[in-house]
């Protein structure tokens, strides 16, 4: 019998956990397979300001960062972008345990350590040893799960692994700044990044793409040789990198999506916490009133973005040299005051090549001074 009071998340992660936050109304059971909120953490955690504020939980940011700056795969400066600040590290545990302490305080439940069988559209969950609960809507927030994905037509999806560790470092690097690596040497399908941490003497280092462990070795192996030291691995963590493009809609009956399993994600930068946040409210509200129009509008915008997105990321990957052309004309617009670069909105990119006439040409001439030398990009200390 379906309980038109109750609607059932299923996923406790920050998509589940982020709507469930916002729902005053209706009873909320959020069924999460781990143990314990956050754990055991999963992405690297880097957003925009505006994609912190939305989350609402600014004790979970344990490190800023002023600035990105791009790199090839010989380590040659290919740009850098500068914030005030760019970005924001969100720690996963920190975060979810706020967010589950939100979703408790509203009266919610949360069931840690359940694992679900079967999600029928009608509006039923099958747990496993615990029967079945129905409601008057299932939130399907258990990210880049294939069964789930293809619900919503998701199966296009690609979908690559990707694998991250935390280390000790023997010299010290700019904390200032995050450092990704372009290139097909490295990473073809994705890229690398190095993520400093408690003032730049820890760091995340990590990649995507096919096997993801020997690739990141090899890495190692060449940061080593100008001057990055690893000293130890403090632990590791593999998962799966979402690229899209998204999903057509995020309703199915009485299913509704949110996260990996509409596919939305950033393809460029990576990471779904961005969509997560832009579209946790709407959904919610949706859930409370059961008017699917700020929801569907905010999901057609969202899906034109990232798609957008998609769609160039998959041609940079392939004229590389052209876009590390554009990726320079787009650092020198920013640095000049020409446009605003938001990390977590890869429009803000576009917005700067045009439609400034010259732009590529300065690139090109930064370019040629900067392939000159190699320059040193980390500090050590």
């Amino acid at each position: 019998m379906v309980d038109r009071h109750k609607v059932i998340t299923v996923g406790g992660g920050p998509a589940g956990l982020l709507t469930a936050a916002n729902i005053r109304g209706p009873n909320v059971v959020v069924i999460e397979a781990s143990t314990r909120p956050g754990w055991p953490p999963h992405c690297t955690g880097l957003v925009s300001p505006d994609t912190a504020r939305r989350f609402g939980v600014t004790d979970a940011i344990t490190e800023v960062y002023r600035e990105a700056v791009f790199l090839d795969d010989e380590f040659r400066e290919i740009c850098r972008i500068d914030g005030s600040p760019l970005a924001v590290r969100l720690s996963r545990p920190l975060l979810e345990e706020a967010l589950a302490e939100r979703v408790t305080s509203l009266g919610h439940r949360i069931l840690y350590g359940t694992r679900v069988a079967e999600v029928s559209p009608s509006g039923c969950v099958s747990i496993l040893g615990r029967g079945t609960i129905c409601g008057e809507r299932i939130v399907l927030a258990a990210g880049a799960s294939p069964r789930f994905m293809r619900v919503f037509r998701a199966a296009r999806c690609r979908v690559i692994p990707g694998f991250e560790i935390r280390v000790r470092l023997n010299a010290r690097v700019n904390e200032d700044s995050f450092y990704t690596i372009h290139g097909w040497r490295v990473a073809p399908q994705f890229f690398a990044w190095l993520v400093p941490l408690r003032d730049g003497r820890e760091a995340l280092i990590g990649i995507g793409g096919s096997h993801p462990v020997e690739r990141l070795e090899e890495l190692i192996q060449r940061l080593h040789r100008i001057g990055v030291e690893v000293s130890s691995i403090e632990s590791h963590r593999g998962g799966r990198i979402v690229l899209g493009p998204p999903a057509p809609s995020p309703l199915k009956g009485r299913l509704v999506g949110i996260g990996d399993v509409l596919c939305a994600s950033k393809p460029f930068t990576g990471g779904g916490l961005y969509a997560i946040s832009m579209l946790a409210g709407p959904l919610a509200k949706f859930i409370e009133h059961d008017d699917d129009q700020l929801l569907l509008e905010t999901w057609n915008r969202l899906r034109s973005e990232l798609k957008a997105q998609y769609i160039l990321t998959r041609a940079a990957r392939v004229f590389q040299p052209l876009w590390k052309l554009a990726l320079r004309a787009v650092c020198s617009a920013a640095a000049r005051g020409e446009c605003r670069i938001d990390y977590d909105r890869h429009s803000s990119l576009v917005s700067c090549l045009t439609p400034r006439r010259g732009a590529l040409r300065v690139g090109q001439e930064e370019a040629a001074e900067r392939d000159s030398s190699r320059g040193l990009w980390f500090r050590a200390g």
